[in-house]
């Protein structure tokens, strides 16, 4: 999930602030681009619900918090040998 930096995160999930760099509208979704304040750059997909509900408005630049539940990440391995 994405929103404000100052929305406290639901019990259990892990959170991760960062600042975003881009926003991609491509029908039924969004996809954000967000660089971390710990240094790696995450891409974030959201269906577009056209409910205009959220509290935060999508603009390069501005703070946002990230959220996931943590069951929900996944370890890639980077080099050849796997790790």
């Amino acid at each position: 999930s994405i929103g404000a930096p100052d929305a406290p995160p639901e019990a259990g999930l892990r959170a991760a602030d960062g600042r975003l760099r881009e926003v991609l509208f491509l029908g039924s979704e969004s996809r954000f681009v967000v660089d971390l304040d710990a240094g790696p750059t995450f891409i974030v997909t959201r269906p577009n619900t056209g409910r205009g509900d959220d509290e935060w408005r999508a603009e390069p630049g501005r703070s946002v918090r990230l959220t996931w539940q943590p069951a929900d990440v996944l370890k890639l391995a980077t080099g050849q040998d796997g790790r």
